[in-house]
């Protein structure tokens, strides 16, 4: 457990996520046992979010999600939406490197895909918009997570349930992040789709905002393209950072 979180706090965010997750109503009995808690903390938990709203009841026994959350819903979509004007740059990207581009945001423990860009080639690496995945993960893992602490990184790393490559190799991910802090960009050639990937970070102000990705097979990402790639990249993400800054 990171000494910095709050316990009880953590497991009721644990819990409305994984109603959301599940979209179907829950018992306190069901939620407690994924929640590792114990009935009468479960029940504390889910009392504390009916007052708010957070949560209702879907019939005497079962829980949902409740219309309480949608103001914070609502801001947090106007907040994504701020970086649709960053669209036409990744399009750009895409259309110059002949890759595919994304640009991803950190949301709690998971990386989340926002925008894409599509190179209009025949064959090219594709995905779709809203796509998570581990925090912990490839490239723009090790961006996201390039302020944080040794310690926070490795209780996110013992956190991360899923059959991906840092989960086996615990160094991986600090590598990553140590490269890209000394180069400013970061390159992931070992992932569960065997795919390559090139990440540098979008900053705002000082702080970072997003990643922006470019994806291609291995020999989109051969050597003798390398500083190639990793100028159109800085040079666009700060393109995007100029976009965002200048917002009103």
């Amino acid at each position: 457990m990171d000494k910095n979180t709050i316990p009880a706090v953590e497991k009721t965010l644990q819990l409305i996520e994984y109603l959301a997750q599940t979209k179907t109503p829950l018992s306190r009995t069901e939620l407690a046992k994924q929640l590792h808690v114990t009935p009468s903390t479960c029940y504390r938990i889910l009392q504390t979010l009916l007052k708010y709203g957070w949560i209702s009841r879907a019939d005497n026994t079962r829980f949902s999600l409740g219309g309480g959350l949608l103001p914070i819903a609502r801001d947090l979509c106007d907040a994504t939406s701020r970086y649709d004007q960053l669209q036409g740059t990744l399009d750009r990207l895409a259309k110059k490197t002949g890759l595919s581009s994304k640009f991803s945001i950190r949301r709690n423990a998971k990386q989340i895909t926002i925008l894409r860009g599509e190179p209009g080639t025949n064959v090219h690496v594709s995905g779709k918009v809203g796509g998570e995945f581990p925090i912990v993960e490839g490239s723009v893992g090790a961006v996201l997570l390039s302020k944080e602490e040794p310690d926070e990184i490795a209780d996110m790393m013992l956190k991360c349930q899923e059959d991906i490559p840092e989960s086996m190799d615990s160094k991986l991910l600090m590598k990553r992040i140590l490269f890209y802090r000394k180069n400013g960009y970061v390159i992931c050639d070992n992932n569960r789709w065997n795919i390559h990937a090139m990440s540098t970070g979008v900053y705002e102000n000082g702080e970072l905002s997003g990643v922006l990705t470019l994806l291609g097979w291995e020999a989109d990402f051969r050597s003798s393209r390398l500083a190639a790639l990793e100028k159109s990249l800085k040079n666009y993400a700060k393109e995007c950072q100029t976009i965002l800054e200048n917002q009103e």
